[in-house]
C-alpha cells in the first residue's frame, strides 16, 4: 500500500508547526509564512491522505480574538507542481476547494477538513474551484490558506503520496451477484452470462458507504456469477450457467480469481483491503434439490439417499473452505475477507414453516407448486441451511488468519419475511421470478425489497467496521512512522551539540583574566579612577540565554 515517506513526514514534523506556541521557529522562512503561524497558531496537521482509500487532510486551529467561523475561512490549494503552487492564492484559476470548519467558537478549538476530489465525489468540499483528481501514487504539494476579510495568510507547502484506494471485491455465487433482483428498466443484468445486478445488496453496501464517506475513495470489482462455486467459478473456469439452468455458456466464465488478479495489475493496486464472499451453497446441490423436490413432485423427507448425500456435501465444505483461502493466499495480497451467512426463506409470520396450512393465495406469492411441498420438506431445507452456516463457521473461525471473518445475522434476519409471506416477502417464489425477470432462476433467491432490507445493512455493517479497522491499523503505522522520525531527529540534535560540546573542549584558550598575582592595589585603584570618568551606558535590550541547536525543547 502506497504511504506517506519520512520525507514527507519530516516536512510535516518540522519545528514550523510550533504546538502551543504563537511563533514560527525554523530558520529561512518567510515573513508570510511567519505572520501565518504568529496569527493562526497552526498546530501539526491532524491528518492527511495516509491510508487506504483515504483524501481527507485535516488541521486544528485555535480561533484568535474576534474571530469565529462566520467570519474566516480555510482553504487548500493543491496541484502536482510544487513552484506553480507557490504562488497560487484563493480565487485564482488553480486548483483549490474551501475546508469545512467544525468546533466551538467559545473554546475557540477549531478543526478544518479538506477533501481532495476523487471519481464517486468530484466535488466534495464547501466550494470547489477547477477541482482535479490525482491518481493513485501521485505525488501531491499542498498548502492552507487562512481568509479573513481581503487578508490571507499561507501555510508551507506539505507534499505526499496520494495512497491506493480503498479495494472492494464481491466474490461468489448467486446470492453475491444479485440472482432474483434485476434491474427494473434497461439491461436486466450488469453481466448477462452471470446474471449479475447491481441490486444486490452488496452492491448497495459498497454505494452507500461511498455515499457516507466521501473522504474515502473507493474501488469496487463485482465478479459474482449465479451458478459459481468453490472449485468451478472461483479457483477455475466457470462451464454451467446460472442458478437452475443446465446449459453451458458458450465461453466459460473466466476463474473469479483470476478476474481479481488481473484487476490488481491493470490498476497497479497492491492490495485487496476487503473482499466479499458467498459462496457454498452449490456445493451442496442447492440448485438440484429446489429442481427436483420443491418444483418437481419428489418429496425430500422421503428420500433418505438424498438427504445423507447432501450431510457429507456439507462436511466437505470445510475442506473446500481451507483450499480457498490456500488459493487466496497465493493469488494477491489481501486484508480482509468477509463471508456472508446464507438467509431462510422458509419462513413467514411468527416464524411458521412454509407449508403449514396457509391460505391458498395463488400469484406473485404462494403458488400451485408451492403448495405441493409440505411442512417438514421446509423444515428440511431449513435444518440444512443451518447446518451449512455453521460448517462454513466453523470453518473460517478455524482459520488462525484473523483476515477472515464470518459475517452472522442474514438468517435471522430474514426468517419472518420467506416466500410464504404474503404481505412482506422478501425472497421469490417461482411466480414472482417469473414476473420479475422472465425465468424461474430466481426462485428461492432475495427479491430487490430482501437485498435492500437485509442483505444491505448487513454488508453495510459489516464494511463500515473493517473500514474502521482499516483506518485505526493505518493510524498505528502513521504514528509509529512519526515517532521513529522523531527519534531521528532528536538524536541527529543530539550528536550535533555533541560535536559542537567536543569542538569548543578541543580549542585551546588564554585565560579569560590575567594571573591575580600579577593584579597589585595601585593597579586596581587606577581602573577604579578610570571607570568613574566614563558616561552612562545606554540600557539595551537583554536577550537572555538560547539554545541554538534543533531540539533544544
Amino acid at each position: 500500500m502506497r504511504m506517506m515517506g519520512l520525507a514527507g513526514l519530516a516536512l510535516l514534523l518540522a519545528p514550523t508547526y510550533a504546538i502551543g506556541q504563537g511563533q514560527a521557529q525554523a530558520t529561512g522562512e518567510t515573513a508570510a509564512t511567519s505572520a501565518f503561524h504568529m496569527t493562526g497558531r497552526y498546530s501539526v496537521p491532524e491528518s492527511y491522505p495516509f491510508g487506504p482509500g483515504d483524501r481527507s487532510a485535516t488541521i486544528k486551529v485555535k480561533l484568535l480574538p474576534g474571530e469565529t467561523t462566520k467570519n474566516i475561512e480555510y482553504w487548500v490549494l493543491y496541484s502536482d507542481d510544487r513552484p506553480l503552487l507557490t504562488g497560487a492564492h484563493v480565487g485564482s484559476e488553480f486548483p483549490h476547494g474551501q475546508a469545512v470548519l467544525q468546533g466551538n467558537d467559545v473554546t475557540g478549538d477549531i478543526t478544518a477538513q479538506f477533501i481532495f476530489p476523487h471519481k464517486d465525489h468530484p466535488t466534495p468540499n464547501l466550494k470547489d474551484v477547477e477541482p482535479r483528481e490525482f491518481r493513485s501514487g501521485a505525488k501531491v504539494y499542498y498548502k492552507w490558506v487562512k481568509k479573513n476579510g481581503s487578508t490571507s495568510i499561507d501555510s508551507p507547502i506539505v507534499e505526499f503520496t496520494l495512497p491506493d484506494k480503498l479495494t472492494i471485491v464481491n466474490m461468489g455465487d448467486s446470492y453475491a451477484a444479485g440472482e432474483g433482483a434485476p434491474h427494473k428498466s434497461g439491461d436486466k443484468w450488469d453481466d448477462e452470462p452471470a446474471h449479475r445486478s447491481n441490486n444486490s445488496g452488496q452492491v448497495l453496501a459498497v454505494r452507500a458507504l461511498k455515499a457516507r464517506a466521501p473522504g474515502t475513495a473507493v474501488a469496487f470489482l463485482n465478479v459474482a456469477s449465479s451458478g459459481a462455486g468453490v472449485t468451478e467459478g472461483i479457483l477455475q473456469s466457470q462451464k454451467r450457467k446460472g442458478f437452475l439452468q443446465s446449459e453451458l455458456h458458450s465461453t466459460p466464465i473466466k476463474p473469479q480469481i483470476e478476474q481479481v488478479r488481473d484487476w490488481l495489475k491493470k490498476n497497479s493496486y497492491d492490495t485487496v483491503n476487503v473482499v466479499l464472499l458467498s459462496i457454498g451453497i452449490n456445493e451442496i446441490g442447492f440448485a438440484t434439490t429446489v429442481a427436483d423436490y420443491f418444483i418437481g413432485p419428489r418429496n425430500l423427507a422421503n428420500d433418505k439417499i438424498a438427504r445423507q448425500n447432501i450431510d457429507t456435501d456439507v462436511k466437505e465444505l470445510k475442506q473446500d473452505y481451507a483450499a480457498l483461502k490456500g488459493a487466496f493466499d497465493k493469488a494477491f495480497d489481501y486484508q480482509h475477507v468477509i463471508v456472508s451467512e446464507y438467509p431462510n426463506p422458509t419462513q413467514w409470520e411468527n416464524g411458521d414453516l412454509c407449508g403449514k396450512e396457509l391460505p391458498v393465495r395463488y400469484g406473485l406469492c404462494w403458488g400451485p407448486l408451492e403448495v405441493t411441498s409440505g411442512e417438514a420438506e421446509y423444515k428440511l431445507a431449513r435444518d440444512i441451511g443451518v447446518a451449512m452456516n455453521n460448517t462454513i463457521k466453523t470453518a473460517v473461525q478455524a482459520f488462525s488468519d484473523t483476515r477472515w471473518k464470518y459475517g452472522e445475522g442474514a438468517m435471522d434476519a430474514s426468517k419472518d419475511h420467506g416466500m410464504c409471506n404474503c404481505e412482506d416477502p422478501w425472497f421469490n417464489t417461482i411466480g414472482a421470478s417469473m414476473l420479475v425477470q422472465g425465468d424461474f432462476h430466481g426462485t428461492w433467491h432475495p427479491n430487490r425489497v430482501g437485498h435492500a432490507e437485509f442483505v444491505k445493512p448487513l454488508i453495510g455493517r459489516q464494511l463500515q467496521k473493517v473500514r474502521l479497522s482499516i483506518g485505526a491499523q493505518y493510524a498505528k503505522e502513521r504514528a509509529r512512522e512519526i515517532a521513529i522520525e522523531e527519534a531521528k531527529r532528536k538524536s541527529k540534535a543530539k550528536a550535533l551539540l555533541a560535536a559542537r560540546l567536543e569542538s569548543v573542549s578541543a580549542t585551546p584558550r588564554r585565560s579569560a583574566l590575567p594571573d591575580s598575582s600579577l593584579i597589585t592595589p595601585e593597579i586596581l585603584q587606577k581602573a577604579r579612577e578610570s571607570a568613574m570618568k566614563l558616561p552612562a551606558l545606554p540600557a539595551g535590550e537583554d536577550n537572555g540565554a538560547t539554545d541554538d541547536y534543533e531540539g533544544s525543547n
